[in-house]
């Protein structure tokens, strides 16, 4: 098994609520998708884009996911976040 780090950058325009939401939407997906126990996600925040989205969206919500799986998964785990 090898060890990934998944950065996801959310609207920031989002509720809490909605937020909570999507970050454990994501993490249920790893532990289903990776077939992996233990999803590590550190929530970093608010922060500022390097460059502008859009020219409207200047800010993202920020969550890292630390996790172990087979190397197999990940492309079908890939394809299941460029659907969504």
């Amino acid at each position: 098994m090898n060890m990934y780090e998944m950065v996801m950058i959310l609207n920031t325009n989002m509720s809490t609520v909605e937020t909570k939401a999507e970050i454990k939407k994501y993490n249920d997906m790893l532990q289903g998708w990776c077939k992996t126990k233990k999803v590590k996600v550190e929530d970093m925040g608010v922060k500022k884009l390097a460059y502008p989205i859009k020219e409207i969206h200047t800010e993202g919500y920020y969550v890292m996911f630390t996790f172990m799986s087979h190397p197999a998964y990940i492309a079908e785990l890939e394809k299941q976040l460029r659907i969504s």
